[in-house]
Protein backbone atom coordinates (compact mmCIF):
# COMPACT_ATOMS: atom_id res chain seq x y z
CA UNK A 1 0.00 0.00 0.00
CA UNK A 2 1.44 3.39 -0.97
CA UNK A 3 2.11 6.16 1.58
CA UNK A 4 -0.76 8.62 1.12
CA UNK A 5 1.08 11.34 3.07
CA UNK A 6 3.75 11.61 0.37
CA UNK A 7 1.49 11.33 -2.67
CA UNK A 8 -0.34 14.32 -4.11
CA UNK A 9 -2.44 12.17 -6.45
CA UNK A 10 -3.06 8.45 -6.12
CA UNK A 11 -4.49 6.23 -8.83
CA UNK A 12 -6.02 3.28 -7.02
CA UNK A 13 -5.61 -0.17 -8.47
CA UNK A 14 -9.33 -0.65 -7.88
CA UNK A 15 -10.20 1.70 -10.74
CA UNK A 16 -10.97 4.88 -8.72
CA UNK A 17 -9.09 8.17 -8.88
CA UNK A 18 -8.68 9.72 -5.39
CA UNK A 19 -7.74 13.41 -5.62
CA UNK A 20 -6.73 15.23 -2.39
CA UNK A 21 -7.90 18.82 -2.03
CA UNK A 22 -6.14 21.05 0.50
CA UNK A 23 -3.46 18.57 1.52
CA UNK A 24 -3.69 15.53 3.72
CA UNK A 25 -4.26 17.31 7.03
CA UNK A 26 -7.25 16.97 9.31
CA UNK A 27 -9.29 19.23 7.01
CA UNK A 28 -8.38 17.29 3.88
CA UNK A 29 -11.17 16.33 1.49
CA UNK A 30 -10.97 13.66 -1.19
CA UNK A 31 -12.76 13.72 -4.51
CA UNK A 32 -13.35 10.26 -6.00
CA UNK A 33 -13.98 9.74 -9.69
CA UNK A 34 -14.72 6.27 -11.07
CA UNK A 35 -12.51 5.27 -13.95
CA UNK A 36 -14.80 2.30 -14.79
CA UNK A 37 -14.59 -1.45 -14.58
CA UNK A 38 -11.40 -3.23 -15.34
CA UNK A 39 -10.65 -3.36 -19.04
CA UNK A 40 -8.59 -6.11 -20.56
CA UNK A 41 -7.37 -7.04 -23.99
CA UNK A 42 -7.38 -10.73 -23.12
CA UNK A 43 -10.67 -12.57 -23.75
CA UNK A 44 -12.35 -13.23 -20.42
CA UNK A 45 -15.69 -14.72 -19.47
CA UNK A 46 -18.46 -12.46 -18.07
CA UNK A 47 -18.44 -14.42 -14.79
CA UNK A 48 -14.71 -13.90 -14.31
CA UNK A 49 -15.02 -10.22 -15.23
CA UNK A 50 -17.82 -9.70 -12.71
CA UNK A 51 -15.71 -11.44 -10.05
CA UNK A 52 -12.76 -9.11 -10.71
CA UNK A 53 -14.97 -6.03 -10.55
CA UNK A 54 -16.39 -7.23 -7.22
CA UNK A 55 -12.86 -7.66 -5.86
CA UNK A 56 -12.03 -4.13 -7.07
CA UNK A 57 -15.01 -2.79 -5.13
CA UNK A 58 -13.74 -4.48 -1.98
CA UNK A 59 -10.26 -2.97 -2.60
CA UNK A 60 -11.89 0.44 -2.87
CA UNK A 61 -13.55 0.05 0.53
CA UNK A 62 -10.27 -1.12 2.09
CA UNK A 63 -8.39 1.84 0.58
CA UNK A 64 -10.97 4.33 1.80
CA UNK A 65 -10.81 2.77 5.25
CA UNK A 66 -7.02 3.29 5.21
CA UNK A 67 -7.52 6.92 4.22
CA UNK A 68 -9.98 7.48 7.02
CA UNK A 69 -7.77 5.88 9.69
CA UNK A 70 -4.37 7.33 8.60
CA UNK A 71 -5.17 10.63 10.27
CA UNK A 72 -7.69 11.66 12.92
CA UNK A 73 -10.73 12.78 10.99
CA UNK A 74 -13.77 14.72 12.00
CA UNK A 75 -17.21 13.05 12.02
CA UNK A 76 -18.25 15.15 9.05
CA UNK A 77 -15.18 14.10 7.14
CA UNK A 78 -15.91 10.42 7.71
CA UNK A 79 -19.49 10.92 6.55
CA UNK A 80 -18.32 12.63 3.37
CA UNK A 81 -15.86 9.84 2.67
CA UNK A 82 -18.52 7.20 3.19
CA UNK A 83 -20.94 9.01 0.89
CA UNK A 84 -18.27 9.31 -1.79
CA UNK A 85 -17.50 5.59 -1.44
CA UNK A 86 -21.12 4.62 -1.85
CA UNK A 87 -21.45 6.84 -4.91
CA UNK A 88 -18.40 5.23 -6.42
CA UNK A 89 -19.76 1.73 -5.84
CA UNK A 90 -23.14 2.67 -7.34
CA UNK A 91 -21.41 4.11 -10.38
CA UNK A 92 -19.34 0.94 -10.78
CA UNK A 93 -22.48 -1.26 -10.51
CA UNK A 94 -24.25 0.87 -13.13
CA UNK A 95 -21.30 0.46 -15.44
CA UNK A 96 -21.40 -3.30 -14.96
CA UNK A 97 -25.14 -3.45 -15.73
CA UNK A 98 -24.65 -1.28 -18.76
CA UNK A 99 -21.89 -3.51 -20.06
CA UNK A 100 -24.03 -6.62 -19.45
CA UNK A 101 -26.84 -5.09 -21.48
CA UNK A 102 -24.41 -4.14 -24.23
CA UNK A 103 -23.01 -7.69 -24.32
CA UNK A 104 -26.56 -9.12 -24.46
CA UNK A 105 -27.57 -6.94 -27.39
CA UNK A 106 -24.26 -7.41 -29.21
CA UNK A 107 -24.11 -11.20 -28.79
CA UNK A 108 -25.42 -13.52 -31.51
CA UNK A 109 -29.15 -14.36 -31.20
CA UNK A 110 -29.93 -17.24 -28.84
CA UNK A 111 -32.20 -19.92 -30.33
CA UNK A 112 -35.38 -20.30 -28.24
CA UNK A 113 -38.83 -21.80 -28.35
CA UNK A 114 -41.83 -19.69 -27.41
CA UNK A 115 -45.48 -20.29 -26.55
CA UNK A 116 -48.52 -18.09 -26.87
CA UNK A 117 -50.41 -17.02 -23.76
CA UNK A 118 -53.83 -18.62 -23.36
CA UNK A 119 -56.53 -16.68 -21.49
CA UNK A 120 -59.65 -18.37 -20.13
CA UNK A 121 -61.84 -18.52 -17.04
CA UNK A 122 -60.60 -20.75 -14.26
CA UNK A 123 -60.27 -21.25 -10.54
CA UNK A 124 -57.74 -22.82 -8.24
CA UNK A 125 -58.56 -26.51 -7.64
CA UNK A 126 -59.84 -27.52 -4.20
CA UNK A 127 -57.83 -30.34 -2.60
CA UNK A 128 -58.97 -32.69 0.14
CA UNK A 129 -57.83 -36.00 1.64
CA UNK A 130 -60.26 -38.60 2.90
CA UNK A 131 -61.27 -42.25 3.18
CA UNK A 132 -63.06 -44.28 0.50
CA UNK A 133 -66.23 -46.12 1.52
CA UNK A 134 -69.47 -47.37 0.03
CA UNK A 135 -72.31 -44.90 0.01
CA UNK A 136 -74.31 -47.47 2.01
CA UNK A 137 -72.45 -49.58 4.56
CA UNK A 138 -74.53 -51.34 7.23
CA UNK A 139 -73.37 -52.83 10.54
CA UNK A 140 -75.60 -55.85 11.27
CA UNK A 141 -76.30 -57.17 14.80
CA UNK A 142 -78.64 -59.48 16.71
CA UNK A 143 -81.76 -58.01 18.31
CA UNK A 144 -81.23 -60.08 21.46
CA UNK A 145 -78.17 -61.42 23.19
CA UNK A 146 -77.13 -65.03 23.20
CA UNK A 147 -74.62 -67.61 22.06
CA UNK A 148 -73.61 -67.55 18.38
CA UNK A 149 -74.45 -70.93 16.89
CA UNK A 150 -72.87 -70.47 13.47
CA UNK A 151 -71.27 -67.85 11.17
CA UNK A 152 -71.90 -68.56 7.50
CA UNK A 153 -69.72 -65.91 5.81
CA UNK A 154 -66.15 -64.64 5.72
CA UNK A 155 -64.74 -61.15 5.21
CA UNK A 156 -64.68 -60.25 1.52
CA UNK A 157 -67.41 -62.73 0.58
CA UNK A 158 -70.17 -61.57 -1.73
CA UNK A 159 -73.72 -62.21 -0.51
CA UNK A 160 -77.24 -62.07 -1.92
CA UNK A 161 -80.21 -60.24 -0.43
CA UNK A 162 -81.99 -62.42 2.18
CA UNK A 163 -79.07 -64.83 2.65
CA UNK A 164 -78.50 -65.96 6.27
CA UNK A 165 -75.15 -64.67 7.54
CA UNK A 166 -75.16 -65.67 11.24
CA UNK A 167 -77.49 -67.35 13.77
CA UNK A 168 -77.91 -67.49 17.53
CA UNK A 169 -78.61 -70.69 19.44
CA UNK A 170 -82.44 -71.03 19.34
CA UNK A 171 -83.11 -73.02 22.54
CA UNK A 172 -83.64 -70.04 24.82
CA UNK A 173 -85.34 -67.97 22.14
CA UNK A 174 -87.81 -70.74 21.22
CA UNK A 175 -88.58 -71.20 24.92
CA UNK A 176 -89.49 -67.51 25.19
CA UNK A 177 -91.86 -67.89 22.25
CA UNK A 178 -93.54 -70.94 23.80
CA UNK A 179 -93.82 -69.15 27.13
CA UNK A 180 -95.54 -66.21 25.49
CA UNK A 181 -97.96 -68.50 23.68
CA UNK A 182 -98.87 -70.38 26.87
CA UNK A 183 -99.54 -67.08 28.58
CA UNK A 184 -101.82 -66.10 25.73
CA UNK A 185 -103.76 -69.37 25.97
CA UNK A 186 -104.27 -68.93 29.73
CA UNK A 187 -105.47 -65.38 29.28
CA UNK A 188 -108.01 -66.48 26.71
CA UNK A 189 -109.37 -69.19 29.08
CA UNK A 190 -109.66 -66.67 31.91
CA UNK A 191 -111.58 -64.34 29.67
CA UNK A 192 -114.04 -67.08 28.64
CA UNK A 193 -114.64 -68.03 32.28
CA UNK A 194 -115.17 -64.43 33.34
CA UNK A 195 -117.62 -63.84 30.52
CA UNK A 196 -119.69 -66.91 31.50
CA UNK A 197 -119.81 -65.84 35.12
CA UNK A 198 -120.77 -62.33 34.12
CA UNK A 199 -123.76 -63.68 32.21
CA UNK A 200 -124.82 -65.56 35.39
CA UNK A 201 -124.40 -62.34 37.38
CA UNK A 202 -121.58 -63.90 39.40
CA UNK A 203 -118.66 -61.88 37.94
CA UNK A 204 -118.64 -58.14 37.61
CA UNK A 205 -118.11 -56.13 34.46
CA UNK A 206 -114.73 -54.98 35.78
CA UNK A 207 -113.49 -58.57 35.99
CA UNK A 208 -114.51 -59.19 32.38
CA UNK A 209 -112.70 -56.04 31.22
CA UNK A 210 -109.56 -57.01 33.13
CA UNK A 211 -109.58 -60.48 31.56
CA UNK A 212 -109.94 -58.92 28.10
CA UNK A 213 -106.92 -56.67 28.71
CA UNK A 214 -104.88 -59.64 29.90
CA UNK A 215 -105.59 -61.47 26.65
CA UNK A 216 -104.44 -58.48 24.59
CA UNK A 217 -101.23 -58.22 26.61
CA UNK A 218 -100.53 -61.93 26.18
CA UNK A 219 -100.99 -61.65 22.42
CA UNK A 220 -98.50 -58.74 22.36
CA UNK A 221 -95.97 -60.82 24.27
CA UNK A 222 -96.24 -63.52 21.62
CA UNK A 223 -95.53 -60.94 18.90
CA UNK A 224 -92.46 -59.68 20.77
CA UNK A 225 -91.08 -63.18 21.26
CA UNK A 226 -91.60 -64.07 17.61
CA UNK A 227 -90.00 -60.78 16.50
CA UNK A 228 -86.94 -61.47 18.65
CA UNK A 229 -86.70 -64.97 17.21
CA UNK A 230 -86.81 -63.53 13.69
CA UNK A 231 -83.82 -61.26 14.45
CA UNK A 232 -81.88 -64.03 16.17
CA UNK A 233 -80.64 -64.76 12.65
CA UNK A 234 -78.85 -62.09 10.56
CA UNK A 235 -79.81 -61.89 6.89
CA UNK A 236 -78.24 -59.77 4.14
CA UNK A 237 -80.42 -56.70 3.52
CA UNK A 238 -79.15 -56.32 -0.08
CA UNK A 239 -76.68 -57.69 -2.59
CA UNK A 240 -73.24 -56.73 -1.39
CA UNK A 241 -69.88 -57.67 0.07
CA UNK A 242 -68.99 -58.56 3.64
CA UNK A 243 -66.43 -55.99 4.79
CA UNK A 244 -65.88 -57.25 8.32
CA UNK A 245 -66.78 -60.18 10.58
CA UNK A 246 -66.46 -59.39 14.27
CA UNK A 247 -67.48 -62.60 16.09
CA UNK A 248 -66.89 -66.32 15.96
CA UNK A 249 -69.11 -69.36 16.58
CA UNK A 250 -69.91 -70.20 20.23
CA UNK A 251 -69.16 -66.63 21.25
CA UNK A 252 -71.55 -64.86 23.62
CA UNK A 253 -72.71 -61.53 22.18
CA UNK A 254 -74.74 -58.70 23.66
CA UNK A 255 -77.83 -57.20 21.99
CA UNK A 256 -76.85 -54.70 19.31
CA UNK A 257 -73.16 -55.72 19.13
CA UNK A 258 -71.83 -55.58 15.53
CA UNK A 259 -71.46 -59.04 14.04
CA UNK A 260 -70.79 -58.29 10.35
CA UNK A 261 -70.50 -55.16 8.19
CA UNK A 262 -71.89 -55.33 4.66
CA UNK A 263 -71.59 -52.74 1.91
CA UNK A 264 -74.15 -52.23 -0.84
CA UNK A 265 -72.42 -52.65 -4.19
CA UNK A 266 -75.19 -50.79 -6.01
CA UNK A 267 -74.99 -47.62 -3.90
CA UNK A 268 -71.62 -46.58 -5.34
CA UNK A 269 -68.29 -45.63 -3.76
CA UNK A 270 -67.71 -42.24 -2.16
CA UNK A 271 -64.56 -40.47 -1.03
CA UNK A 272 -65.37 -38.40 2.05
CA UNK A 273 -62.96 -35.48 2.38
CA UNK A 274 -62.76 -32.65 4.89
CA UNK A 275 -62.61 -29.11 3.49
CA UNK A 276 -61.73 -25.88 5.32
CA UNK A 277 -64.37 -23.17 5.28
CA UNK A 278 -62.61 -21.08 2.61
CA UNK A 279 -62.80 -24.04 0.20
CA UNK A 280 -66.20 -25.39 1.26
CA UNK A 281 -67.94 -22.20 0.13
CA UNK A 282 -66.47 -22.64 -3.38
CA UNK A 283 -67.75 -26.20 -3.85
CA UNK A 284 -71.29 -27.24 -4.77
CA UNK A 285 -73.06 -30.50 -5.57
CA UNK A 286 -72.43 -31.51 -9.18
CA UNK A 287 -68.92 -30.04 -9.47
CA UNK A 288 -66.49 -32.27 -11.35
CA UNK A 289 -63.52 -33.84 -9.60
CA UNK A 290 -60.86 -36.50 -9.86
CA UNK A 291 -59.67 -38.95 -7.20
CA UNK A 292 -56.20 -40.42 -6.75
CA UNK A 293 -55.14 -43.34 -4.55
CA UNK A 294 -51.68 -44.56 -3.59
CA UNK A 295 -52.96 -48.09 -4.18
CA UNK A 296 -53.37 -47.20 -7.88
CA UNK A 297 -50.44 -44.88 -8.69
CA UNK A 298 -50.83 -42.86 -11.85
CA UNK A 299 -54.56 -43.65 -12.20
CA UNK A 300 -57.01 -40.72 -12.12
CA UNK A 301 -60.57 -41.75 -11.26
CA UNK A 302 -63.42 -39.57 -12.48
CA UNK A 303 -65.63 -38.25 -9.69
CA UNK A 304 -68.27 -35.65 -8.91
CA UNK A 305 -69.45 -33.92 -5.77
CA UNK A 306 -72.58 -35.50 -4.27
CA UNK A 307 -73.04 -33.18 -1.31
CA UNK A 308 -71.29 -30.71 0.96
CA UNK A 309 -72.15 -30.69 4.65
CA UNK A 310 -74.08 -27.68 5.91
CA UNK A 311 -72.30 -27.74 9.26
CA UNK A 312 -68.71 -28.20 10.41
CA UNK A 313 -67.53 -31.47 11.90
CA UNK A 314 -67.07 -31.25 15.65
CA UNK A 315 -63.44 -31.36 16.70
CA UNK A 316 -61.89 -30.66 13.28
CA UNK A 317 -63.93 -27.69 12.13
CA UNK A 318 -63.90 -28.98 8.53
CA UNK A 319 -66.86 -29.52 6.23
CA UNK A 320 -67.35 -33.03 4.86
CA UNK A 321 -67.79 -33.38 1.11
CA UNK A 322 -68.76 -36.64 -0.58
CA UNK A 323 -67.24 -37.41 -3.98
CA UNK A 324 -68.87 -40.21 -5.97
CA UNK A 325 -65.97 -42.16 -7.53
CA UNK A 326 -66.20 -44.20 -10.76
CA UNK A 327 -64.10 -47.39 -10.35
CA UNK A 328 -63.60 -47.72 -14.13
CA UNK A 329 -62.95 -51.45 -13.87
CA UNK A 330 -60.55 -51.21 -10.92
CA UNK A 331 -61.09 -52.92 -7.58
CA UNK A 332 -61.43 -50.24 -4.92
CA UNK A 333 -61.52 -51.50 -1.35
CA UNK A 334 -63.25 -49.62 1.44
CA UNK A 335 -60.80 -47.77 3.67
CA UNK A 336 -58.38 -46.61 0.95
CA UNK A 337 -56.86 -43.20 1.64
CA UNK A 338 -57.32 -40.96 -1.35
CA UNK A 339 -56.94 -37.37 -2.52
CA UNK A 340 -59.80 -35.52 -4.15
CA UNK A 341 -59.16 -32.66 -6.57
CA UNK A 342 -62.36 -30.70 -7.09
CA UNK A 343 -62.70 -28.41 -10.10
CA UNK A 344 -64.44 -25.46 -8.51
CA UNK A 345 -66.57 -23.23 -10.68
CA UNK A 346 -64.60 -20.57 -12.58
CA UNK A 347 -64.40 -17.25 -10.75
CA UNK A 348 -62.22 -15.07 -13.08
CA UNK A 349 -60.01 -15.16 -16.15
CA UNK A 350 -56.34 -16.07 -15.97
CA UNK A 351 -53.42 -16.16 -18.40
CA UNK A 352 -52.07 -19.71 -18.81
CA UNK A 353 -48.47 -20.49 -19.84
CA UNK A 354 -46.38 -23.69 -19.77
CA UNK A 355 -44.64 -24.41 -16.48
CA UNK A 356 -41.31 -24.46 -18.36
CA UNK A 357 -41.63 -20.70 -18.91
CA UNK A 358 -41.25 -19.91 -15.19
CA UNK A 359 -37.93 -18.92 -13.65
CA UNK A 360 -36.93 -18.05 -10.08
CA UNK A 361 -40.32 -18.93 -8.58
CA UNK A 362 -40.68 -17.71 -5.01
CA UNK A 363 -44.09 -18.25 -3.44
CA UNK A 364 -46.62 -16.64 -5.77
CA UNK A 365 -43.98 -14.64 -7.64
CA UNK A 366 -41.86 -15.74 -10.60
CA UNK A 367 -40.09 -14.43 -13.70
CA UNK A 368 -40.72 -15.07 -17.39
CA UNK A 369 -39.09 -13.87 -20.58
CA UNK A 370 -41.56 -12.21 -22.94
CA UNK A 371 -40.83 -11.82 -26.63
CA UNK A 372 -40.90 -8.17 -27.71
CA UNK A 373 -43.23 -7.12 -30.56
CA UNK A 374 -40.41 -7.38 -33.13
CA UNK A 375 -39.72 -10.99 -32.14
CA UNK A 376 -35.96 -10.32 -32.01
CA UNK A 377 -35.31 -9.91 -28.28
CA UNK A 378 -36.73 -11.03 -24.93
CA UNK A 379 -37.50 -8.93 -21.89
CA UNK A 380 -37.57 -10.22 -18.34
CA UNK A 381 -40.88 -9.69 -16.53
CA UNK A 382 -42.12 -10.47 -13.02
CA UNK A 383 -45.50 -12.24 -12.83
CA UNK A 384 -47.91 -13.28 -10.08
CA UNK A 385 -48.64 -17.02 -10.03
CA UNK A 386 -52.21 -18.05 -9.15
CA UNK A 387 -52.12 -21.88 -9.28
CA UNK A 388 -50.86 -24.88 -11.23
CA UNK A 389 -53.09 -26.84 -13.57
CA UNK A 390 -51.35 -29.91 -14.95
CA UNK A 391 -48.45 -28.83 -17.17
CA UNK A 392 -49.61 -25.22 -17.26
CA UNK A 393 -49.62 -22.44 -14.71
CA UNK A 394 -52.25 -19.74 -14.24
CA UNK A 395 -50.87 -16.20 -14.07
CA UNK A 396 -52.91 -13.60 -12.18
CA UNK A 397 -50.91 -10.53 -13.26
CA UNK A 398 -47.85 -9.56 -15.28
CA UNK A 399 -48.56 -10.74 -18.84
CA UNK A 400 -51.28 -10.16 -21.43
CA UNK A 401 -53.18 -12.21 -23.96
CA UNK A 402 -51.02 -11.01 -26.88
CA UNK A 403 -47.69 -11.89 -25.25
CA UNK A 404 -45.47 -14.82 -26.15
CA UNK A 405 -43.22 -16.36 -23.50
CA UNK A 406 -39.91 -18.18 -23.88
CA UNK A 407 -40.23 -21.82 -22.81
CA UNK A 408 -37.00 -23.42 -24.00
CA UNK A 409 -33.69 -21.55 -23.91
CA UNK A 410 -34.79 -19.10 -21.21
CA UNK A 411 -31.89 -20.18 -18.98
CA UNK A 412 -29.36 -18.99 -21.58
CA UNK A 413 -30.57 -15.41 -21.95
CA UNK A 414 -30.75 -12.25 -19.85
CA UNK A 415 -32.98 -9.20 -20.00
CA UNK A 416 -32.74 -7.70 -23.48
CA UNK A 417 -30.95 -10.63 -25.12
CA UNK A 418 -31.34 -11.09 -28.84
CA UNK A 419 -33.20 -14.31 -29.65
CA UNK A 420 -34.08 -16.39 -32.67
CA UNK A 421 -37.43 -18.21 -32.46
CA UNK A 422 -37.23 -21.83 -33.59
CA UNK A 423 -39.91 -23.98 -35.14
CA UNK A 424 -40.76 -27.19 -33.22
CA UNK A 425 -38.71 -29.32 -35.60
CA UNK A 426 -35.56 -27.23 -35.05
CA UNK A 427 -33.17 -27.88 -32.19
CA UNK A 428 -34.92 -29.61 -29.34
CA UNK A 429 -38.36 -31.10 -29.63
CA UNK A 430 -41.36 -28.87 -29.08
CA UNK A 431 -43.03 -31.29 -26.64
CA UNK A 432 -42.63 -28.81 -23.81
CA UNK A 433 -44.56 -26.18 -25.72
CA UNK A 434 -47.91 -27.97 -25.48
CA UNK A 435 -48.63 -27.34 -29.13
CA UNK A 436 -48.43 -23.56 -28.86
CA UNK A 437 -45.16 -22.76 -30.66
CA UNK A 438 -45.12 -19.61 -32.72
CA UNK A 439 -43.64 -19.19 -36.17
CA UNK A 440 -40.03 -17.91 -36.31
CA UNK A 441 -39.47 -14.21 -36.41
CA UNK A 442 -38.50 -12.59 -39.67
CA UNK A 443 -34.73 -12.29 -40.09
Amino acid sequence: MKNFRMSRHVLLTSGLSVCPAGGYGPAARFSIAPIGPIATTTPISPIALNTLNTLNTLNTLNTLNTLNTSRPRSSRGRQCSLALAMAAIASLSACQRGEAHQRATAAPPVPVHVAAVETRAGAAPVLGVGVLAAKEEVSLAFKVGGVVERIRVESGQRVRAGEVLAELAQVEIDADVDKAKHGRDKAERDLARATSLYRDSVATLEQVQNATTAVEMAVSNVHIAEFNRRYAAIRAPFDGTVLKRSVEANQLVAPGATVVVVRNERSGLVLRVGLPDRDAVRVAAGDGAIARFDAWPGVRFAARVLRVAAGATAGTGTYEAELLVEPAGHVLASGLIGEGVIRARAARRFAYVPVAALLEADGDSASVYVLDPTGRSARRRRVQVAFLEGSRVAIAAGIGASDRVVTDGNTRIIDGSRVRVLMPAEGRTGALLDGRVSAPAAP
